[in-house]
């Protein structure tokens, strides 16, 4: 059992020619040297963490750890892994090992840290493998091989291909039941975007597509596919016809309680349903995390960057008791792929707390509706 170090920071940072004021706290055993911890969480306890890989102080390899929206419980999972997706409904998380000159494996663990499996099957079949994503029931998980190709794999074995025209900069996104898998299609430079819905267990069996001439405005991050927990909902944003608008898409699947929201000029990418299905989050153009509320359609800037030269906010997602949301600052002349910063905002107070550094991106725990 390691030593736990609990501390309570306040202080003043001058960052980026910015001061700000943050108050977290910071357990610093995950940080500073902890072989794989189990701290016995339970499921109330847990229900809310966040997961993210990072780069740990003064280290090289990225890791896994997971936080407390609080900031407290910050644990090491697995010392060397990177995430690209949240947890599956029986806290299983799937992640890539990435060597230099060494073929990229495919890794499963515990949230716990236990039960690490590392897979070689999988891993040495295709020449490329990336943004592995589990599906919520744990039994399926998508890959990028590259070429457009995505692929879903079953049991960590049988695979069938979801698309052969993936489009690239775009995220798969499984449904929280597990039944549905969505994605972006791209054939060619001047096809049109599709966006579809198939079966998980039959990919050919498409459920939901639309098309559109363009997906969004320039902007930083991959476009993302956002589900409702109850998985009646798929959130979704491209570009209007107008260049300056985008338009954030709420369908219903296999129901007509659709909506349009139209976002003038600063943009939407990203978007993230609240859990009560009244709020849209996201990221802009400008730079920053905003809410709408659906029925009256007011705005509320939660991050209220006003130097967007300098830094930005990405992937924004509702925390399950969707009283806060978190998301990742970048800086925009620090080009290394750790290089973000984790951070929380309270809605609607937007009282802010940084959660960690080193960070690529965050995921939240997947829990049953």
């Amino acid at each position: 059992m390691f030593e736990k170090v609990l501390k309570f920071v306040i202080k003043v940072s001058f960052i980026r020619k910015k001061f700000i004021l943050f108050a977290a706290f910071f357990v610093t055993a995950g940080f500073y040297g902890c072989d794989v911890c189990d701290l016995g969480e339970s499921k109330d306890k847990d229900a809310n963490d966040i997961f993210f890989s990072a780069v740990s102080l003064n280290g090289s390899v990225p890791g896994i750890y997971a936080v407390s929206p609080d900031g407290t419980n910050l644990r090491e999972i697995i010392k060397d892994g990177i995430l690209y997706s949240g947890t599956s409904l029986n806290k299983t998380l799937i992640f890539l090992r990435e060597k230099v000159n060494v073929d990229t494996v495919i890794c499963t663990v515990k949230t716990n840290g236990d039960s690490l499996f590392i897979d070689n099957t999988i891993s040495k079949k295709y020449n490329l493998i990336e943004m592995p994503v589990i599906s919520p029931d744990g039994k399926n998980f998508t890959i990028y091989v590259g070429g457009g190709k995505l692929f879903k794999i079953e049991n960590m074995f049988f695979g069938q291909e979801a698309t052969f025209n993936f489009y690239e900069g775009t995220e798969p996104s499984f449904s929280p039941d597990g039944n549905y898998l969505a994605f972006y299609e791209r054939n060619g430079l001047l096809g049109p975007i599709l966006i579809k819905v198939v079966r998980t267990d039959f990919p050919k069996t498409v459920v939901y597509e639309r098309s559109f001439e363009r997906l969004l405005n320039p902007m930083q991050g991959n476009a993302t596919i956002d589900w409702s927990d109850d998985s009646r909902f798929l959130t979704y944003a491209v570009n209007d016809t107008d260049a300056t608008t985008d338009i954030i898409y709420i369908k219903e699947i296999g129901g007509n309680s659709d909506k349009e929201l139209k976002i003038s000029g600063i943009g939407a990418k990203m978007p993230s349903l609240s859990p009560d299905k009244t709020k849209v989050v996201f990221a802009s153009r400008d730079g920053n995390i905003w809410v709408r509320t659906i029925d009256d359609g007011k705005y509320k800037n939660m991050t209220e960057e006003t130097d967007t030269t300098i830094e930005y906010n990405l992937y924004p997602q509702w925390i399950n008791d969707g009283k806060e949301i978190f998301y990742t600052k970048y800086y925009r002349d620090d080009t290394g792929r750790f290089s973000g910063t984790l951070e929380i905002v309270s809605y609607p107070s937007k009282r802010r707390m940084v959660l960690s550094n080193g960070v690529l991106r965050g995921y939240k725990m997947r829990i049953k509706a």
